[in-house]
């Protein structure tokens, strides 16, 4: 059992609006064998979000306080041998989220997700790591829409690496000032192969290939707004924690918005 209380100011989303999100959550987790479990989560928060006063219609639509109450159920299977630099094994993540209904609060969506990443050691120690996520959101009873903090977005360090963070996903362009920028999508999916190889000691070197969409409906996969990158990295072994330094190459855009030519990307690299 497990409880979180939080206060997030996330003025790095968007240079359209900053977001604060204030609440609490509890939860209960139980093994289901050696290697998996189950938890159930449920949070309560409250999402202001703010446009700026000079952004666009579609951004300020956005705006307002939201009650946020929702129940996660998550299913969870992981058999890697090390979450710091795993060879072998696997992760498997299956989870279902619903907010409001029954629950109250201003936000009626469910969300499915699905992620898994799967590991090799091939000779020589190298690595090959295969990873995939798939997102949707949808809504239920009277509203029809999803608010842009439920929406997904994709790009930067995590994700397709090729590309500024969140700037992948339909963009802000109706109306006489639109801004060009990233409003979200309600279905996304992403996919990377990578293979790590030993350099010298605590240092690896790494090749991938990662790809992405992001499509404003929900349960909507296809694939004309796919985008891919290929890359180069290093696997640093440091006494702060892993470390891990990429430079990828956008290969296919959705929309020239998105492509910025070459991204540097740092970031502590945990496999939790």
């Amino acid at each position: 059992m497990g409880t979180e209380l939080y206060y997030r100011d996330l003025l790095f989303l968007s240079p359209e609006y900053d977001q604060t999100n204030v609440g609490a959550s509890v939860f209960l987790r139980k093994p289901v064998g050696r290697k998996a479990y189950v938890k159930g989560e449920y949070r309560i928060e409250n999402i202001e979000v703010d446009a700026e006063d000079d952004s666009s219609q579609s951004f300020k639509d956005e705006e307002g306080d939201f009650l946020r109450s929702a129940f996660a159920l998550n299913y969870v299977y992981d058999s890697r041998d090390s979450n710091k630099l795993p060879r072998r094994g696997h992760k498997v993540d299956v989870g279902l989220t619903y907010a409001g209904g029954f629950l109250g609060g201003d936000v009626d969506t469910f969300t499915v997700s699905l992620a898994g990443t799967k590991h090799w050691n091939l000779p020589f120690d190298t690595i090959l790591t295969a990873r995939s996520s798939m997102v949707v959101v949808d809504t239920h009873g009277d509203n029809d829409r999803v608010p842009i903090f439920e929406r997904q977005f994709l790009g930067g360090a995590r994700d397709v690496r090729g590309f500024e963070f969140r700037d992948l996903g339909p963009r802000d362009t109706e109306g006489p000032n639109a801004t060009n920028e990233v409003l979200g999508g309600a279905t996304s999916f992403f996919a990377s192969l990578e293979l790590t190889y030993p350099i010298v000691d605590k240092v690896r070197g790494a090749v991938f290939y990662d790809l992405g969409l992001v499509n404003e409906d929900s349960w909507d996969f296809d694939t004309g707004a796919l985008a891919t990158d290929v890359g180069l990295g290093l696997r640093l072994d440091l006494p702060m924690g892993p470390l891990a330094v990429d430079y990828a190459i956008p290969m296919q855009t959705p929309d020239d918005e998105s492509d910025n030519g070459g991204q540097f990307n740092f970031y502590l690299n945990y496999q939790f």
